[in-house]
């Protein structure tokens, strides 16, 4: 259904290749989890390991969903200790599966395309959950946040990795740094009280500056990511030069994420009476579909594909902003956008449950299991 002859044959040709450059990771964690890793059962699966890790995040949304439904009210204090230790356990087990994976010989595309999509959907829920801790509410500016300092460089990163055949994660990065900030964001509620970041600058550095904190953190969040995506398009254009390759593909393959950002955004702004009512419905719509457009590119790289740049499930979305943008009256919207997010989480289900299957009869593998090893190796 996803996954021909060639596509199977170019996942038992695949070759993994990543670097972490960072810091944090070579000299303070990377050491503690090279220790850690030994505390895991060997019959433990790697894909078993990512797979809580994203519980854990969407446990922490839950949180939010019960407890601040419209994402600017404060939340019991308990839940700001919760939701940072939660993240922080979900990075520790996104760096120890692959460390399981190798130590059990487990390591197959499988896992990398897992990982990878569990991190999708991890930064969309995330960044809801942070948008909950700053009580920064349902607005298209509060969502300017998670795209600029997740969904931009996660969807870059993905596309250097398909163009260079090699995840790198530079010095300072999200998936380690980014999260010990966010993790220290939610912690400075629990210590100081929910409504820390509601305090403006100057009560807080004594600069005569009204702005909130909150506020304030939205026109920062593009500066940390400036160089991850400055190097992501760098090493892409080198490529692509080394190859003689065609630059109108990477124009295409940029296409998905440029139409999911312009028309989910522009759908934000012109229907914020909707936001207002629906935010979780709204920010999850566009969430779901970064996680499938980013889990399809990935699927294409494992596979040796040429990524499909055009996709179906972007269509509702252009139909949605349009009929807004434009004031029609042609069907109801609320209805409209809640049958697109029953349709996008059944698309997404189908995507991950049969490529799971597909990958796994091809590789001849067990996805939550680990072949036991011959113990005269």
């Amino acid at each position: 259904m996803y996954v021909d002859q060639a596509g199977a044959q170019g996942l038992r040709n695949y070759v993994y290749k990543s670097k972490d450059h960072s810091i944090t990771n070579r000299f303070i964690l990377g050491p503690i989890w090279d220790q850690a890793i030994h505390l895991f059962p060997m019959w433990l699966a790697p894909n078993l390991i990512t797979l809580f890790g994203l519980a854990l995040n969407l446990f922490s949304y839950l949180l939010v969903l019960i407890f601040n439904p419209s994402l600017d009210e404060a939340c019991p204090r308990w839940v700001y200790l919760v939701i940072p230790v939660s993240f922080l356990i979900y990075q520790s087990l996104d760096n120890l599966d692959g460390r399981q994976a190798r130590r059990t010989k487990s390591s197959s595309p499988l896992g990398e395309l897992f990982d990878h999509g569990c991190d999708a959907i991890t930064v969309s829920i995330s960044g809801i959950t942070l948008l909950s801790t700053l009580r920064l509410g349902p607005y298209w500016t509060s969502f300017m946040l998670v795209w600029n300092g997740a969904m931009l460089p996660f969807y870059l990163g993905t596309l250097e990795e398909y163009h260079t055949g090699a995840l790198i994660l530079r010095q300072i990065n999200g998936p380690i740094e980014g999260i010990i900030l966010v993790s220290f964001f939610h912690l400075l509620c629990f210590f100081l009280g929910p409504d820390f970041w509601l305090l403006s600058v100057s009560d807080v550095f004594g600069i005569p500056l009204a702005l909130p904190l909150n506020k304030l953190l939205i026109y920062l969040s593009p500066l940390p990511v400036v160089p991850t995506i400055f190097f992501n398009l760098y090493y892409i254009v080198q490529k692509v030069k080394e190859q003689n390759g065609d630059w109108v593909d990477v124009f295409k393959n940029m296409t998905p994420f440029l139409t999911l950002s312009g028309f989910g955004i522009a759908w934000l702004i012109s229907s914020q009476e909707l936001l207002a009512e629906h935010p979780h419905v709204f920010f999850n719509v566009i969430g779901i579909l970064f996680a499938l457009t980013c889990s399809k590119l990935i699927f294409s790289c494992l596979c040796h594909y040429k990524y499909q740049w055009y996709n179906l499930y972007l269509v509702p979305l252009i139909i949605g902003s349009l009929h807004s943008l434009l004031s029609l009256n042609l069907f109801n919207e609320k209805y409209f956008l809640i049958a697109y997010l029953i349709g996008l989480l059944i698309c997404h289900f189908h995507f991950s449950y049969f490529v799971i299957v597909e990958f796994s009869e091809a590789l001849n593998i067990r996805p939550f299991t680990v072949k036991k090893l011959d113990k005269t190796n």
